[in-house]
């Protein structure tokens, strides 16, 4: 299957992380087409707003030293949700640069295109501002290969639901009308599973553990839904607070292993 659009080569360099202490930063190599580099703050300890201003200025002054390039800056708690700064800033995704006499200059509202210095990086320029970012190029190929790999997975599976749920069904239908033999054999067997069923059921057959445990699993699922309808606005709190938890597990075992490697 041929996708009716054409693919091209792209850079794809890696992340840059860095330990910051209370703090780490990852940085990310502008896009093509692109102006400007993303510096993400993620605060894996409580700080104060003052604190966080400091660090995304201090953070755009550095990448923006290094690559000479503008920066945008975002700050993100433990939880990963971004950091909001107002009322003390009149945003709090920050872009900023080293202008002309060699100061930093920081935007808290997004600056117009055509304020923002230096033009949009073509891959050419990126690799040689970005020279010491690793980077791989996925060529057109590539991308073509995967499409079409995922193209063909997709049709298997439509087939193989079209097979078990369509074919199969019809066919043992069809078996069962104009071949005898076999219309027995289903005949036997669903008179095989009702009696199975019916000595489960008068306690004749006991449920082998699995069995237990599964019935288990399935009352304290269904335990769980009849609270959630119960108190939906509880469910919903409950999932926030999880996926909050999560998060900040997540953040702080990072935060940790960049420590280590440091």
């Amino acid at each position: 299957m041929k996708p009716k659009f054409e693919f091209k080569d792209s850079l794809k360099f890696d992340t840059a992380r860095c330990d910051r202490g209370q703090y780490y930063v990852d940085f990310k190599v502008p896009a093509e087409g692109s102006k400007f580099a993303v510096a993400n703050l993620i605060f894996h300890e409580a700080t104060a707003t003052a604190g966080v201003i400091s660090a995304l200025e201090s953070e755009i002054e550095q990448w923006s030293r290094r690559y000479a390039v503008p920066v945008m800056a975002s700050a993100f708690d433990a939880s990963e949700s971004l950091i909001h700064l107002t009322p003390e800033k009149p945003d709090s995704i920050p872009v900023g640069w080293i202008d002309g006499a060699n100061a930093l200059e920081v935007h808290w509202t997004v600056p117009k295109d055509e304020v923002m210095p230096g033009q949009p990086f073509t891959a050419a320029a990126l690799v040689e501002r970005f020279s010491d970012v690793p980077h791989r190029i996925i060529t057109a190929s590539e991308k073509r290969q995967d499409f079409e790999l995922t193209a063909r997975r997709n049709l298997v599976l439509r087939w193989m639901t079209v097979i078990w749920l369509v074919l199969i069904p019809a066919a043992i239908l069809v078996l069962q009308q104009f071949n005898v033999p076999f219309g027995w054999i289903c005949f036997w067997l669903a008179i095989a599973r009702g009696a199975w069923k019916a000595a489960q059921l008068f306690g004749l057959i006991k449920p082998s553990k699995r069995q237990l445990a599964e019935e288990a699993d399935a009352l304290l699922t269904r335990h769980h839904d009849y609270h959630c309808r119960a108190n939906p606005d509880g469910f919903e709190r409950l999932k926030v607070e999880n996926f909050i938890r999560e998060s900040q597990e997540r953040v702080k075992k990072e935060a940790e292993e960049l420590k280590r490697r440091t």
